[in-house]
């Protein structure tokens, strides 16, 4: 839904400026922005559920996934790369995500079985 606001912000704006009573609804550029931002925080989440629902994937590959999403959580929340001029509101929204994902994390990592498994998993 966001990806389609973002395709039709042109849009969406030429149809408020022909009907004036829509100007409430009007998008600020600042709230555009945080949009944009918000889709470039979602999209590894979608990319990773697109592929964890198209394949079987294994513990080992499980593993490699939260890896990649605690390094996406922490670039964000320190605001490297890509994420330089992320909003602080959404930087702030992804920490409290942030302690919730290291919860399930330290759990995996505090277990044993999660590395016999992902081994004998190859």
């Amino acid at each position: 839904m966001i990806e389609d606001a973002w395709d039709c912000c042109a849009v969406l704006n030429d149809t408020i400026r022909d009907y004036p009573e829509l100007e409430d609804l009007q998008l600020t550029p600042s709230k555009w922005k945080q949009l944009y931002d918000i889709r470039t925080m979602l999209k590894p989440f979608g990319d990773y559920t697109e592929y964890v629902s198209q394949h079987q994937p294994s513990v080992h590959m499980v593993t490699s996934l939260y890896l990649k999403l605690e390094s996406t959580l922490k670039g964000i929340t320190q605001r490297q790369g890509e994420y330089t001029q992320f909003d602080i509101d959404i930087v702030n929204a992804v920490k409290k995500g942030l302690v919730k994902f290291n919860k399930y994390y330290k759990y995996i990592q505090g277990n044993d079985i999660y590395y016999i498994v992902a081994i004998l998993d190859l």
